[in-house]
């Protein structure tokens, strides 16, 4: 559930940042969808390969929200429902790969951080996309490129906190280049990600610092990730930093 506020809260961020006006058929569906997508790719497999019962907790949770999104994905645009069919799609053939060997995903090593950096970016901010006005389209793809660098080095901390775990034939960041590398390449990103703010003038300073200061969060955090650390670390304090981004700028608004 936690990672669901996480989703809906980036997307509400997109929400100030393109000056959208409230739709609360898409608000669900952002939820709804991110509940549905995070227990496939978790527990799919599970039930699929090592034939393990699922709570029915989880099972009615799913199903509440899978029925509740496909209702909430008629009242929206047809741009925006092909957004969601295309995540669907990722998430369906990453999730499940033994029925579809010929589209697994997971056999390609390195993939996954950018399957859920692209489908984050998809769901949070592109979502929007009906809403926005192309007079501003450069800045648009500025918000898009610096959102899915977001969610990208927001993934490292976990590929680091699963390093001892993780299949080799995964291939993520922290097996290819090291933890160190890692931490360089997230920050780096994270700089220029911040440098990119540059070319844009159709945001408020008061964003621009605000997302900073969540960089910084996010840099320190990714400084201090380790194999070590308790599943809590991850589960609360990373994916928690979008959380607060909403609550700062729900403030501010």
């Amino acid at each position: 559930m936690h990672v669901s506020i996480s989703v809906w809260s980036l997307y509400k961020i997109s929400f100030y940042y393109i000056n959208s006006y409230e739709n609360y058929y898409l608000d669900w569906l952002v939820f709804s969808s991110s509940v549905v997508g995070y227990n496939t790719i978790k527990y799919g497999p599970i039930l699929i390969k090592c034939k393990k019962s699922i709570s029915k907790g989880i099972l009615i949770v799913s199903f509440l929200g899978f029925i509740s999104g496909v209702f909430c994905f008629l009242y929206i645009d047809l741009l925006t429902q092909i957004i969601f069919l295309l995540c669907f799609i990722l998430v369906f053939f990453y999730s499940t790969p033994s029925f579809f060997k010929n589209f697994d995903l997971r056999s390609y090593g390195g993939l996954k951080i950018f399957i859920v950096a692209f489908v984050w970016t998809l769901v949070t901010y592109l979502s929007l996309i009906s809403n926005m006005n192309f007079i501003y389209e450069f800045s648009y793809i500025i918000f898009g490129i610096q959102r899915f660098v977001f969610v990208f080095v927001l993934t490292i901390p976990f590929d680091i906190r699963d390093t001892k775990t993780d299949k080799i034939e995964l291939k993520t960041i922290p097996q290819i280049l090291g933890i160190f590398k890692s931490k360089l390449l997230g920050i780096s990103l994270l700089i220029i990600s911040t440098t990119i703010f540059y070319f844009t003038d159709k945001i408020s300073l008061i964003f621009i610092l605000v997302e900073v200061f969540i960089y910084i969060i996010l840099s320190i955090i990714l400084v201090i990730s380790n194999s070590k650390k308790h599943l809590n670390f991850t589960r609360f304090w990373v994916e928690g930093i979008p959380i607060i981004w909403f609550i700062i700028l729900f403030i501010l608004k």
